[in-house]
């Protein structure tokens, strides 16, 4: 039992939240690390946790995450395969409050993708901040984790305290816990305690956040002790910050008591529409060896395009990127990740793909919008030689498919079907292999049409 708790909680940490990019795949960071923790309140830059990767806005009708599609190039055959589903449940009082995640996993001994978790998540009576979560595992079908949450006076998350479920005991025993404390108008500590067994010596960590004038982080001295008396320095990243970010100390306390459980196993720290990362900064026993950085590029309107990881070998080496891409919407899309190739200097075809699907609803009558009565299925998404497109409708109607590029013009016709599915080979309508980019596919059925991007990469 106790593999599967590991199990859940490394997939659950990395699923609410991040770390550098080097460090875990897409599929284990959904949610991953910078278009979470942009500052979704600075003026200009709306890619961050309400805008992005949860939820969109525009007037009076907001987008909220419905669904994440993972897939993965697991057998490196440079085909992606779906490996996991996250799917987010609301409250339907509340609708842009998140009540469930429920998450489905590849099953290897059938072949399928199947449920293998649920976190729920409990607010204090005002519906704000969350103060509950727990897991319940389909595996062995019951509660076998939580995290319990506490605030003070001013609404500041103050402690998290994590517990797993002991069968023998049929009781939660408390495995860790995160205290929070504050200064002015920022974060100034947070410090860590976990038991390996429910009788060990607890061990200790901490984290000491040095701010700049706007109150914002700029560097995280991390250190680790055996008593929490005697501390021995470990790691250290140093933040730096685009010229457009307004983000404020103050900003960053009350985003990080409202999103606790995207922090409350792994506590990411980045806020802000940051520049550059030096993550993996380690104590020699001397000095701090810089070894590894995230440079971060936007778009002309303030929207993360992409994190490039690097490594120190005598000069700065690309490893691997992120890039992300957004609907017509301005939601998030998809994340793609690639690796770099040494030998030939260019980034290889994706090894990971996040595929982001949204639903609208009303933010003025606190009710869902309906939605649309068709929806597209795609993948794999980047794709190499054939796209496989699979509709759901209500209705019986044929479904009539056309490939465009970004300019609107029709790259090809796939005609009307009655058919649930179709397969494209990535031609044009002359029989020509279409170039690598982004394209539209767009689908019309009883006068209602319904468009996605596609993304070709050989």
């Amino acid at each position: 039992m106790k593999t599967t708790i590991l199990i859940l909680l490394v997939a659950f940490s990395c699923m609410l939240s991040g770390n550098s990019i080097s460090n875990y795949s897409l599929q284990q960071n959904p949610l991953c690390y910078y278009t979470l923790n942009t500052s979704y309140i600075n003026s200009g830059c709306s890619i961050g946790f309400k805008n992005s990767d949860w939820f969109g806005s525009k007037s009076d009708r907001t987008w909220r995450l419905q669904e994440i599609v993972y897939q993965s190039d697991y057998s490196s055959t440079d085909s992606l395969y779906t490996v996991s589903r996250y799917c987010m449940y609301y409250n339907n009082n509340l609708p842009s409050r998140i009540d469930s995640i429920r998450v489905y996993n590849w099953n290897s001994s059938n072949g399928t993708v199947s449920i293998s978790y649920t976190n729920r998540f409990t607010y204090n009576p005002t519906g704000e901040y969350i103060t509950e979560i727990i897991t319940y595992n389909y595996e062995i079908n019951q509660e076998n984790f939580k995290v319990v949450c506490s605030y003070d006076e001013q609404n500041r998350l103050i402690k998290s305290d994590s517990f797993i479920y002991d069968d023998s005991l049929n009781v939660y025993i408390n495995t860790s816990r995160k205290v929070h404390i504050y200064g002015v108008n920022c974060l100034e500590q947070t410090l860590f305690s976990s038991y390996s067994t429910q009788f060990s010596t607890p061990s200790y960590s901490k984290k000491i956040y040095t701010h700049d004038s706007q109150g914002r982080i700029v560097s995280i001295d991390e250190a680790n002790s055996s008593d929490s008396l005697t501390w021995v320095p470990w790691r250290s990243r140093q933040i730096t910050y685009h010229s457009n970010d307004t983000s404020t100390g103050e900003q960053y306390v009350d985003y990080f008591s409202h999103y606790a459980f995207l922090q409350m196993l792994w506590n990411e720290d980045i806020f802000g529409m940051v520049s550059e990362v030096f993550s993996d900064t380690y104590w020699n026993g001397i000095t701090w060896d810089i070894n590894s950085r995230d440079m971060y590029n936007y778009t002309t309107d303030n929207r993360l395009a992409e994190v490039v990881n690097q490594i120190n070998m005598g000069g700065w080496t690309n490893v691997m990127r992120n890039a992300y891409l957004y609907n017509s919407n301005d939601n998030l899309f998809q994340k793609i990740r690639q690796s770099w190739d040494y030998l030939n200097n260019a980034w290889l075809a994706p090894s990971d793909v996040a595929t982001y699907y949204w639903e609208q609803f009303s933010a003025n009558e606190d009710n869902v919008v309906t939605p649309v009565t068709m929806r597209l299925n795609i993948y794999p998404n980047p794709f190499s030689n054939n796209l496989n497109v699979t509709f759901q409708s209500k209705s019986n109607a044929p479904v009539e498919t056309s490939i465009y590029n970004l300019k609107g013009q029709l790259i090809k016709s796939l005609g009307k079907s009655k058919t649930s599915s179709l397969i494209w080979d990535g031609k044009d309508k002359n029989g020509m292999s279409i170039s690598n980019g982004i394209y539209l596919i767009k689908a019309k059925q009883d006068g209602k049409t319904v468009t996605s991007k596609i993304v070709r990469m050989r």
